[in-house]
């Protein structure tokens, strides 16, 4: 969706309610058959996405793997629908020039698709017949199953995939959101059925449960009419309650789990970030930009430039659910340099949070970080996934208009302020490092199976 989509996520809400005769501009608007929607007039696109993210919590029934909705998905966007093969729906999206997508968060399941104008009704019926109709055959179910069995499989091979599998076993512990990305007991997911997918699948999609965004060239008055096209004979359930979560846990440990094939070492480090909050977004991002994001950043220019000791070490803020976020330094560092290189992470990691954005770096990551918005503004699929993100996080309907014009006026000891007040102390991050070197790093807790995290102190 485009690394600036974070900002987007939310600014886009500021919907023009603040001045309601702009016809360019975010508009909350009603279908004939009452549905409500949010569009966003860009007249110049010549082509229309429609994204839904219907409320829904992990499976939780009894038997019932977390994962099931995943499985669901795939079988729904593989396994063809209304009759018809997959690869002859495929075909007719390439011919219409359309795109199409679905995918599970922890509390939603989205789909989209966009298409030029004058083939929008046409996408929207074989959308329809995806949503609709979908191919619950149990050749599609075993075949997609497979692969995800297959795909968890290599991940525990693979050292990147092994990094991830272990920061969810510490963070999220036992939580359904952990077995909803992890198939760490494989003999559980192994377990799901197609009755289960089905089980799944009557529960979902429900119309009380619909957030609508739209953005594009179409008119609004015939999107209305295809979104009731689309929505008619769904349920209309009421959306389930969310599952109890607390804050992320990031304790301050340092684990390292031994795998001696490992070509090199890779290192995640994660704490606690603040929620999304509109009069701190946008300096939050400078500040995570200004810091791990791009070759000039002071994580790049330290491990990479400085140590040559890794191709690139980043930030970036992960949402693991639409409240919670987590900030990571990541990348993969030559094992002979890991503990030279995690002493310079911390000292310019600390530097950072303490005193902020240099003179020079602040003004030159807001030309960055503007242009890259501007580009995501200029395509109807992120504008639309950004406000169905926005209006989830219930910001306020004045952001938009602003948006561009926040990121200018940002001055740069506001911004360090917010930094030293929101970036987690280095000393309270959980740090996690796949190496083949068992004694790479000193004081650090050692293990040699991702279920052993849980007993380092």
């Amino acid at each position: 969706m485009g690394l600036f989509l974070a900002l987007l996520s939310f600014s886009l809400h500021a919907a023009i309610e603040t001045n309601p005769h702009n016809e360019f501009a975010l508009q909350e608007l009603k279908t004939p058959a009452g549905y409500s929607f949010w569009y966003f007039p860009m007249p110049d696109a010549e082509r229309t996405a429609l994204l839904i993210n219907w409320a829904q919590e992990v499976p939780l029934g009894k038997g019932t793997h977390p994962a099931v909705a995943e499985v669901g998905i795939e079988v729904m966007l593989n396994g063809g629908a209304g009759g018809r093969d997959a690869a002859e729906i495929v075909a007719d999206f390439e011919d219409l020039d359309a795109g199409t997508d679905m995918w599970v968060q922890p509390t939603s399941v989205s789909a989209f698709f966009v298409a030029p104008d004058e083939h929008f009704s046409k996408v929207r019926e074989l959308a329809e017949q995806v949503l609709k109709d979908p191919g619950f055959e149990q050749r599609w179910f075993e075949r997609e199953h497979q692969n995800m069995i297959e795909s968890a499989v290599d991940d525990r091979s693979d050292s990147w995939g092994i990094v991830q599998i272990l920061a969810r076993e510490v963070i999220l512990g036992d939580h359904p959101y952990n077995k909803l990305w992890s198939f760490n007991a494989l003999d559980d997911f192994e377990a799901v059925s197609l009755d289960d997918v089905k089980a799944w699948y009557e529960t979902s999609f429900s119309t009380k449960a619909a957030i609508i965004s739209v953005a594009g060239s179409m008119p609004a008055n015939t999107v209305a009419k295809e979104i009731d096209l689309l929505l008619a004979d769904f349920p209309d359930n009421s959306p389930v309650e969310p599952i109890a979560f607390n804050v992320p846990d990031t304790p301050g440990k340092t684990v390292l789990l031994h795998n001696p094939d490992a070509p090199k070492s890779v290192v995640l480090i994660a704490g606690n970030f603040p929620s999304v909050n509109q009069d701190t977004f946008t300096e939050l991002q400078i500040g995570v930009g200004v810091l791990g994001i791009g070759k000039n950043s002071r994580l790049q220019k330290t491990v990479r430039t400085g140590l040559g000791a890794s191709y690139g070490f980043e930030a970036d803020v992960i949402d693991v659910t639409q409240k919670h976020r987590v900030l990571t330094l990541s990348g993969e560092i030559e094992t002979a340099k890991l503990e030279e290189a995690l002493i310079e992470i911390e000292k310019v990691y600390e530097k950072f949070r303490q005193s902020g954005a240099g003179r020079m770096e602040f003004p030159t990551f807001k030309r960055f970080y503007k242009r890259e918005v501007k580009k995501d503004l200029q395509r109807p699929v992120n504008v639309a996934y950004a406000v169905s993100q926005a209006v989830q996080s219930g910001v306020s309907a004045d952001y938009l208009n602003n948006m561009l014009r926040n990121i200018d006026s940002a001055d740069r000891s506001s911004t360090n302020r917010i930094i030293s007040d929101s970036f987690p102390a280095y000393e309270n991050m959980l740090k996690l490092i796949i190496s083949p070197d068992d004694q790479a790093v000193k004081g650090a807790c050692v293990i040699t199976k991702i279920e052993d995290a849980q007993s380092c102190p």
